[in-house]
């Protein structure tokens, strides 16, 4: 008798363990995860913010590794890596995006106590290190992925964030690219005709003028695009002009950069009307990405975005681009994007990332790199 045996991967497994000490590489979250990324404000001496949808979106990733940090049940910090396949110069990579680089309070502050703890923080990073510094796959946990393609962990990383650029020297993670998140605002957004959701069949199509719009840039994914039917089209006359993804999000602000900005915001939402338009416990706002436009009518972009505020009942956008993409020198125009993006700015961040098993990140250096707006809020 012959019996057919079906390959099976466990769900996490143990990569570093000293006493109640250890490192767990898992597809599923630790259930102290949501907890933590509730109580972690990201960003230093810029835009300061919790990100409060983090616990639906945790559920919303692709291919997720999270390492997890952990003193017997307690997690003391996380690592989540989420695996796509992305392109550059037509080769296929599997790259692994920083989802989540998280720890608490108490491992930050043992950076800067005794000789003691910074030896033993430093054991810890050496042996997160050796985790991520190699593909996350392995024949026990996996997501199918094909281990001889070329492979990347990369991030994006606010310049004003100095802890995490210092834990990117750490990690030794170079800084490929700039990129500059864009606010785009309307007091009384308006609707536009011409302005829908696309059609289950014309998912092809779209996803051609995509892969046009993009055939320069590296890092190319698709691994949010269309998600939930979130997929908006301008079209007129049967001919479609322009498209992206929208992906709801919801912040809780703790600050918009400078004290002058930050008390100038205080005093505004002492004004009823204004605190409809902007509560920092409750900012919510939609992220634009996989953006194509036909050459030529850039400029209605500007009206395509409002009605997609006006449809989502926001007053606030958000658009992240490599500063060399073109479509950065289109939308970086204050008078288009109205009147917060002059309050609510934010600096050029870095692109950082590290290839793996030696790979050279020389080519990732002249293209503009891809940039989801799922990833980056």
């Amino acid at each position: 008798m012959k019996f057919a045996f079906e390959k099976r991967t466990k769900l996490s497994e143990t990569v570093f363990q000293q006493g109640s000490l250890q490192i767990l590489k898992s597809k599923s979250p630790d259930e102290g995860l949501k907890h933590l990324l509730l109580n972690t404000t990201w960003g230093s001496k810029g835009f300061r913010y919790t990100q409060i949808h983090a616990q639906q979106r945790i559920g919303h990733l692709n291919h997720p590794y999270h390492f997890s940090l952990k003193w017997g049940k307690k997690l003391l910090g996380n690592i989540t890596l989420d695996h796509r396949i992305a392109n550059i110069e037509k080769q296929e990579l599997n790259a692994y995006y920083i989802r989540y680089f998280v720890f608490n309070q108490r491992m930050q502050a043992s950076e800067s106590k005794t000789t003691q703890r910074k030896q033993s923080h430093n054991k810890l990073n050496n042996h997160l290190l050796e985790a991520i510094q190699t593909q996350p796959y392995s024949p026990f946990v996996n997501y199918n992925e094909n281990p001889e393609l070329p492979a990347v962990t990369y991030g994006f990383v606010d310049a004003t964030n100095e802890r995490s650029l210092s834990q990117g020297g750490l990690f030794e993670f170079e800084r490929i690219r700039q990129f500059k998140p864009l606010v785009f605002y309307r007091t009384k957004p308006q609707k536009f005709e011409g302005i829908r959701s696309i059609y289950p069949n014309e998912k092809p199509l779209v996803k051609s003028l995509i892969k046009d719009q993009y055939k320069n840039h590296s890092l190319v994914h698709f691994t949010n695009l269309f998600k939930e039917n979130k997929y908006y089209v301008l079209e007129d006359k049967g001919v479609i002009y322009a498209g992206c993804q929208v992906t709801q999000n919801h912040w809780k602000v703790a600050g918009i950069g400078s004290p002058l900005k930050n008390k100038l915001v205080e005093m505004a939402l002492k004004f009823p009307r204004l605190k409809q338009i902007f509560d920092p416990k409750e900012f919510k706002f939609i992220s634009l990405d996989h953006i194509f436009v036909k050459p030529g009518y850039e400029e209605a972009l500007f009206p395509f975005f409002e009605s997609l505020l006006h449809q989502f009942d926001t007053h606030f956008g958000m658009i992240a681009l490599d500063t060399e993409d073109p479509l950065y020198e289109v939308l970086n125009n204050p008078n288009r994007l109205g009147i917060a993006s002059r309050i609510m700015t934010f600096k050029p961040g870095y692109v950082i990332a590290k290839g793996l098993d030696n790979y050279s990140l020389k080519p990732f250096y002249e293209k503009p790199v891809f940039i989801s707006g799922f990833d980056v809020t």
